[in-house]
């Protein structure tokens, strides 16, 4: 078999002709492997068959236990409306197939590390995947403020020398000082 992730409760192989014994220190001899209670690595397995006649044949083979990534997502937020959202992606997976999926706000989904093309605020979700074992859900979120209008004006004309007060309106509802 391929690699097998070590939050897989339980496997078990099968093998032709049926009815004969698996050994190693991993497997059980009807065939059951608990890789959750095995730390990653490579374990080798065998399978021995008897026929009707006594004859015997034995298999080798090793099993790959491999570890389940995590994975890690933020971004270059908070951010003003129209600033370009960055997304960042990584994991301590190693391997070399490495798929990194995004989900998020209004059907957002890529399988970039890093995307540079969401387009709005919210909650982000990333899985990572490493030669075939997915990661927990990591979780950014977004944080975007809308651009607040501002208007300056004066109270009329002024020369040269004069005083100039200028007042201000914004809708911006933040305390800011």
């Amino acid at each position: 078999p391929g690699p097998i992730c070590d939050d897989v409760d339980d496997v078990f192989l099968t093998a032709i002709p049926a009815g004969g014994t698996f050994g190693g220190s991993i497997i059980t001899p009807d065939g059951e492997i608990n890789p959750n209670m095995n730390p990653p690595g490579t374990y080798p397995i065998n399978y021995s068959y008897t026929d009707g006649f006594g004859c015997e044949s034995t298999a080798l083979a090793d099993i790959f236990i491999l570890e389940t990534p995590n994975a890690t997502a933020t971004n270059n937020g908070p951010l003003c409306g129209g600033e370009q959202i960055l997304l960042f992606g990584e994991t301590d997976g190693v391997g070399a197939n490495i798929v990194y999926s995004w989900t998020g706000p209004g059907g957002y989904i890529s399988t970039m590390q890093n995307p540079v093309n969401a387009s709005a605020g919210g909650f982000y979700n990333l899985y990572v995947t490493v030669e075939g074992c997915v990661s927990e859900v990591a979780v950014t979120q977004v944080d975007v403020s809308t651009t607040p209008d501002a208007v300056a004006s004066n109270d009329g004309t002024y020369c040269n020398g004069q005083t100039n007060t200028l007042q201000e309106k914004t809708d911006d509802t933040s305390n800011v000082n």
